[in-house]
């Protein structure tokens, strides 16, 4: 099969190049060849369109060397990181042992080790626990903690549907019968990323304002690049749920009020825009306090007020009570999506109903769908080649032009819809998931503003 054979020569391409992380080199165990790669493909691909009680089989499958399965095994080794348990003898690693292994090894919390033989034949050898905390990390419901284990990963997310990932690195997806090796970040560059931050500007006014001069002194650009990815996490966080439902949805965002609307179930819910104002304030007013202690630290001043300690301790509070209520706020918004009809929200993220029906009868009859989030490679498409739930998206848009309409299809696929320079423009193959190497360069260059800790010269001013 074709696909497949380009999907195993996208991954065998992305091995072979040198693998750096934060500055590090990482050691790569024994790469397989592409003749093995396009055995496991294979095998993941066909166990994939099997049921199993009714149920599809969804698998994550690790590569790693079982002559060395940790080499980077950190010093401490901490009670919740993932570990590796050796089976008591190796299984083929085959159609038939994926399905018995998928029904085993439940993919958010765990994975199968496979690696090949000298022969290059693919073996099953051991089962990986602890997988939670990055999976977690993966749908941006927890931090990133710890590396995945192995060479690279599989995920078998559904019928025909596998996604590899080298460590935290998105490489390819293979969905259905088309080869993604790159993915749309729309959402981080781009005039989706720039609609946003023109949204997200009044709820960084509203924390300046209660923050104040002081605690933002030269931290500015670096809270509000902070808050800009919270509030462009949630949304993922909330289109990620509704992918993982199976059942499709939509959300669009639009300060046109109900016009070529018709709500079936209004009501005003702001939780989600609270939330995400009480977590980057208490994030300045902990992260002003801890800079205002290591100040008096660095300059060996004892006399540390109790004032600082409290505010530090209130704020780290609040931000986990504020944590725990944009949580549960997104898996309410996300059930929401389940009803027939779209889910309506303000520019502030306040949702006003959902079961909503567009009424909007003028037309679309082409739109330009594009891969990139410049913009820069517009593909022209007939309308025809979309479904119902599409084709009034395109309606809306191209009459509120500053609108924007997220779209995901039963079969998980998210789409973004615009208008640009009066045109109708979808934005496909998002990444919604955290890839840590890419948000960790993101935040490192929005860190470069931070204020450092200096000792206090004589003839500095008073604090």
């Amino acid at each position: 099969m074709s696909d497949i054979g380009a999907l195993a020569d996208a991954v065998y391409l992305s091995l072979q190049k040198p693998f750096m992380r934060f500055g590090r080199n990482i050691v790569t165990p024994r790469s397989p060849s592409v003749e093995t790669l396009n055995a496991l493909f294979t095998s993941l691909f066909f166990a994939s369109i099997k049921t199993e009680e009714g149920r599809s089989i969804q698998v994550r499958a690790f590569y790693i060397d079982p002559d060395d399965p940790d080499p980077d095994e950190p010093r401490r080794v901490r009670m919740d990181r993932w570990r590796v348990y050796n089976l008591s003898e190796r299984f083929p690693f085959n159609v038939a042992n994926i399905v018995k292994f998928a029904k085993a090894a439940d993919p958010w919390s765990s994975g199968v080790a496979v690696f090949h033989d000298e022969a290059g034949e693919l073996f099953a050898w051991a089962l990986v626990d602890q997988i939670s905390a990055i999976s977690m990390a993966f749908v941006r419901e927890g931090p990133p903690t710890y590396d995945p284990p192995g060479l690279f990963q599989c995920l078998v997310g559904g019928p025909a549907d596998i996604s590899v990932y080298r460590r935290s690195s998105f490489v390819a997806r293979l969905a259905q019968n088309t080869l993604l090796i790159s993915q749309n970040d729309c959402l981080g560059s781009g005039p989706v990323s720039e609609r946003i931050d023109e949204w997200f500007s009044a709820i960084w006014e509203d924390v300046a304002l209660a923050a104040g001069k002081r605690d933002l002194a030269h931290q500015r650009n670096y809270f509000r690049f902070l808050g800009k990815q919270m509030w462009t996490s949630t949304l993922c966080r909330i289109l990620l749920n509704i992918q993982r439902q199976r059942h499709g949805g939509a959300i669009l965002f639009t300060n046109s009020g109900a016009v070529d609307l018709s709500p079936k179930y209004a009501v005003n819910y702001p939780r989600i825009g609270e939330a995400l104002r009480e977590i980057l304030y208490a994030t300045i007013r902990s992260q002003a306090a801890h800079l205002e202690l290591e100040f008096r630290r660095v300059n060996e001043d004892r006399k540390v007020s109790k004032r600082i300690h409290d505010k530090q301790i209130l704020a780290n509070a609040g931000r986990e009570d504020a944590d725990a209520a944009l949580t549960g706020a997104v898996r309410f918004i996300s059930s929401m999506a389940g009803v027939d009809g779209l889910v309506l929200a303000t520019s502030e993220f306040s949702i006003l109903g959902f079961g909503v029906e567009i009424t909007a009868k003028s037309d679309v009859q082409t739109i330009f769908v594009t891969n990139s989030p410049a913009v820069d490679d517009l593909k022209k498409i007939d309308v025809s080649h979309y479904g119902t739930r599409h084709r009034s998206m395109f309606r809306y848009i191209s009459k509120h032009p500053g609108s924007l309409g997220f779209v995901v299809s039963q079969d998980g696929d998210v789409r973004v819809v615009m208008s640009l320079d009066r045109q109708v423009v979808v934005f496909e193959n998002l990444k919604l998931h955290a890839l840590w190497d890419d948000d960790f360069q993101k935040l490192s260059d929005a860190m470069r503003s931070k204020k450092r800790i200096r000792r206090k010269r004589p003839n500095d001013p008073p604090r």
